[in-house]
């Protein structure tokens, strides 16, 4: 049969008369004692230390059989002080008494109590706690007290924090487990960040920085980029980039370890011919020089300044990049590598935008063993003499004819009168 507690505020006439009754046995007793020792004469004695004074302080209460006749008022009337102050105090605990709307209830034991029972909320005697609206509270001094027949010097049951039905894990078992094996940790610890990392990439406006997360991932989960690139998250560019972050996280592997220097240099240089191909063609320089001895020797002009009236002779030099190799095949078996692009120049008069003169396109082409690295164009023209004064524009414009792609660059050029002190003749 389950404890059951009743609360407090069904107790308080009953408390109350308990207390009246055994207050009124002390004052019969107390007025018996007093008029048989009336006749004992006078003692001199201290302060009279009597009622709920006695029970708190240190010293010796005398008794009532010690007192002289004409104390016995005083002490009937500290007697019935207390017992006002023990009735104001059980009535002011019956009036913080409240029952619980809604919800089962439990006793101090943790037992549900019958429905008709009101849950009930153990209150600290010592601090004196308030309880929460609408909940039951009993205050209790056996709280304090505690079970004397325990062990004092024993430790409280550790409950481990343990939910109820919760079953306490066997450190042995779980030791053995499979998700403590470290590999099979460390997979399902990949894949729940791929997933993390492709919900980022579908809900978020810049998939980037989530794709390239999964691109270092596949060095332990391949594949993990081909969701996205089916559902077509990511533009070209994104696509080429991610590849090569891709085949270099794939290069530094080797056997389980770290792949050398060499190995990992061919594989940069590779990825770094695939990216320049992918970016198109690039024009890294355009000037006009006076002599040129090769890749980047080169002499320019002081300044591109020239006299009206005077043909105008430069070479136009040209270094380039992102061009497109065409593999082939050499008379020897042995492959080859072209490259072919072309060159064409327009000069406009940025007055008026008028293009005042042209040089046709005119193509190169390069075979080698070996992929070409250092590419660059030398073209001597000659300007006509009949430029008018003013500034120009000198478009280079360069295609690959391989792959297709095309750059421009702009020199500008500035014809003065011949009474300028530092224009060239």
């Amino acid at each position: 049969m389950p404890n059951q507690t009743t609360p407090l505020g069904s107790r308080p006439p009953r408390t109350l008369l308990c207390a009246g009754l055994a207050i009124g046995i002390a004052f019969f007793a107390l007025t018996g004692c007093a008029n048989r020792r009336a006749d004992r004469g006078d003692k001199s004695v201290g302060a009279t230390n009597a009622g709920l004074q006695a029970l708190i302080g240190d010293d010796e209460a005398p008794t009532i059989a010690d007192l002289p006749p004409d104390d016995f008022e005083t002490t009937r009337r500290r007697i019935e002080e207390s017992a006002a102050l023990l009735e104001q105090a059980l009535a002011e605990s019956s009036t913080r008494v409240a029952r619980t709307p809604d919800g089962p209830a439990y006793t101090r034991h943790g037992e549900r109590a019958h429905d008709d029972q009101p849950a009930i909320t153990e209150i600290d005697p010592m601090h004196g706690d308030d309880p929460e609206p609408g909940e039951a509270t009993r205050f209790s001094l056996l709280d304090e007290i505690g079970d004397q027949s325990a062990d004092p010097t024993a430790p409280p049951p550790d409950v481990g924090g343990l939910a109820e039905g919760t079953t306490p894990v066997d450190p042995a078992k779980d030791a053995a487990s499979p998700a403590s094996d470290p590999e099979q940790r460390k997979q399902q610890l990949v894949e729940e960040l791929v997933g993390v990392l492709v919900s980022l990439a579908r809900s978020g406006d810049a998939p980037g920085s989530a794709a390239l997360a999964l691109a270092g991932l596949e060095t332990l989960r391949p594949q993990a980029l081909e969701e996205l690139k089916a559902e077509g998250l990511l533009s070209d560019a994104e696509i080429a980039s991610l590849d090569a972050a891709r085949q270099m996280f794939d290069a530094l592997r080797a056997d389980g370890g770290i792949a050398d220097p060499s190995r990992i240099s061919e594989v940069l240089e590779r990825i770094r011919q695939d990216l320049v191909a992918r970016a198109g063609l690039r024009i890294v320089r355009a000037e006009l020089c006076t002599r040129v001895l090769g890749y980047g020797r080169y002499e320019t002009f002081e300044s591109n300044r020239f006299i009206a009236g005077q043909p105008i002779q430069v070479i136009i030099y040209t270094e380039v990049d992102g061009y497109t190799h065409r593999e082939t095949t050499g008379p020897d078996g042995e492959p080859r590598y072209e490259v072919e692009l072309s060159q064409r120049l327009e000069l406009y008069h940025i007055a008026d935008d008028l293009n005042t003169w042209n040089r046709a396109a005119e193509s190169d082409k390069t075979v080698s063993r070996n992929r070409v690295r250092d590419y660059y164009l030398i073209n001597q023209v000659t300007l006509p003499r009949n430029l008018t004064i003013g500034k120009y524009h000198l478009k280079v414009v360069m295609r690959d004819l391989v792959g297709g792609s095309m750059a421009e660059a702009i020199i500008p050029i500035e014809v003065v009168a011949s009474t300028r002190a530092n224009a060239r003749p």
